[in-house]
């Protein structure tokens, strides 16, 4: 899917317009003022390496994406063998539902690559620090997890990981100082990233820990939305065997459940303190970055469970297959919703450049109709007008509704739009507005999202109805 992409999406938007002008102070900006510092020096080395092999960012990016999936299947495999004592034939099975399970769309996001790559690296770390014997490889894991708790969601994780460790592979029954250590290390950074150098610009009180029962309430629940896969699995169990009920009984009474739930409760916990959260059932957006860390160990859940439905005397059936079929159905749906968009861009602009003429610098533009998700953000609308034009001084709109007042302040105050877009705000746009009304078709139904993934759809239309000045 990947590979398939042909522009970048979200964010990325404003790295692939770096990579077009050669120019990526953009993404530099927004890196350091967002406090996720290490983003900018990650694309830095993604983009050599494509220089330096001759070949594309994205492909460059892939092989990284690849390289790190390799890692944390690794992770996921060691820590459910060695501390939740999980066989590895079952281990191999549980790894369908992590590689099934409807987030991966986000990579059509090429900047996607740096959280899930520093989320590997936080599981790598811990795991050379506790298991190795060498002190080199634990000094390279520590280097490593100072490094990965950038990924500010780790900072609670990580500390729960090495107690994990801790009690259930080292069998100690203290809090070990390297524990605490890496408690410290994570706090620290805490305080550098949030406090000492806290989130500047437009991402003045970027994920700041919100003081709201409300808030907390509401991310809990809909975060919880991410186990009904496992509850599923469940049910299906049941199903197949009643008497499953009382295995079940048996997992949530040993010391392995604990310890799952103390590393469910931290994988998600930062997240629901600053009101992030990720929809199961509504996955068509990127939010699935929110839930990264949890995943690995929901996929140990989900091992777990299989270990025990096997532990019945029951081979391993289609019952064992029946979740990860139904979630490669959703990844696959997500996945062409969001190439759907991609095609979309690209046929609006065949269309747009026609009609350059009318589309003057220095100018507010809105394209009004029936476009498809995601939703456009507005530096991905004005790199999809650099595109048209070659021109950066536009501030554009495409959406199915009209901005009503798309004036300085209004665009100025948008989160992640002035400083760091591919184009700076300047007295020099002009007041005038253009409004352009277009007409779609075959881009809307599940049908069309398909056809077009495939190259297939021939009663796709874009159609200029109007072009004026406001």
């Amino acid at each position: 899917m990947v590979l398939k992409s042909k522009v970048d999406m979200w964010d990325s938007s404003i790295i692939e317009y770096g990579l077009i002008t050669n120019d990526l102070t953009g993404i530099k900006i927004m890196s350091f003022e967002s406090g996720w510092i290490f983003q900018y020096y990650w694309v830095l080395i993604i983009n050599n390496i494509a220089n330096l092999f001759f070949i594309k960012y994205k492909i460059a990016n892939l092989i990284i994406i690849i390289g790190f999936s390799i890692i944390i299947l690794s992770e996921i495999k060691y820590i459910g063998y060695n501390i939740f004592k999980i066989d590895k034939k079952i281990l191999n099975a549980g790894l369908l539902f992590f590689s099934t399970f409807p987030i991966w769309d986000i990579f059509l996001s090429s900047i996607i690559s740096y959280h899930f790559s520093f989320m590997a690296l936080g599981f790598l770390s811990v795991r050379l620090i506790y298991s190795s014997k060498y002190t080199l490889i634990k000094i390279l894991g520590w280097i490593l997890l100072t490094i990965s708790f950038n990924l500010n969601s780790l900072m609670l994780f990580l500390p729960t990981l090495g107690f994990v460790y801790d009690k259930n592979y080292h069998n100690k029954k203290y809090i070990s100082l390297t524990t605490i250590m890496i408690f410290l290390i994570g706090l620290s950074e805490y305080i550098i990233y949030k406090l000492i150098y806290p989130p500047t610009g437009v991402y003045l009180g970027y994920n700041k820990i919100k003081f709201d029962i409300y808030v907390f309430i509401k991310s809990a629940l809909i975060n919880f939305t991410n186990f009904l896969p496992i509850i599923l699995t469940i049910i299906i169990f049941l199903a197949a065997r009643k008497r499953f009920k009382d295995s079940l009984i048996t997992l949530a009474k040993k010391q392995e459940a604990f310890y799952l739930l103390l590393l469910i409760i931290s994988s998600i916990l930062p997240y629901i303190l600053v009101g992030r959260s990720h929809n199961f059932t509504n996955p068509t957006d990127w939010d699935g970055r929110q839930i990264l860390v949890l995943l690995p160990i929901l996929t140990i859940f989900y091992s777990l469970i299989l270990s025990e439905f096997n532990k019945l005397q029951i081979s391993i059936n289609l019952n064992y297959y029946l979740v990860p079929i139904a979630l490669s159905c959703l990844l696959v749906f997500n996945t062409i919703y969001k190439l759907n968009r991609q095609i979309f861009e690209e046929d609006l602009i065949t269309v747009l450049k026609r009609n350059t003429e009318q589309i003057d610098p220095f100018q507010k533009i809105q394209i009004i109709g029936n476009t498809p998700g995601p939703s456009f953000r507005f530096y991905e609308s004005n790199l999809l007008f650099y595109k048209v034009t070659g021109n950066i001084n536009h501030i554009t709109n495409i959406s199915n509704k009209r901005v009503v007042k798309m004036d300085y302040p209004y665009l100025a105050n948008l989160k992640r739009y002035s400083s760091y877009n591919i184009f700076e705000i300047n007295n020099s746009i002009g007041k005038n507005e253009i409004i352009i009304n277009i007409y779609t078709i075959g881009y809307s139904s599940v049908k069309d999202m398909i056809l077009n993934s495939l190259g297939l759809n021939k009663n796709k239309h874009i159609e200029i109805l109007s072009i004026h000045k406001n």
